[in-house]
């Protein structure tokens, strides 16, 4: 790897797991948007919704996970 590690990946630690991502893009599975305005008006609606009925919560449980982790040493969370 001429020298170079790579950090350690912790798969359950991925912000992108945390419900977030999957909520934004799932209702536009399949969709082809025209134009960059409508592409932008359809996701900030999604979020705005997703907002307006609290249903995002995986990423407000982060910090309770990294905390998780310290106490593991580090180990994955199961």
């Amino acid at each position: 790897m001429d020298g170079f590690e790579t950090p350690p990946y912790s798969p359950d630690m991925n912000p992108c797991d945390y419900d977030l991502f999957f909520r934004i893009k799932g209702p536009h599975k399949g969709i082809k948007f025209t134009n960059e305005y409508q592409l932008r008006h359809a996701y900030e609606n999604t979020i705005n919704e997703l907002n307006r009925n609290e249903e995002v919560i995986g990423i407000s449980r982060l910090p309770q996970r990294w905390q998780e982790v310290i106490h593991n040493d580090g180990d994955y969370i199961i």
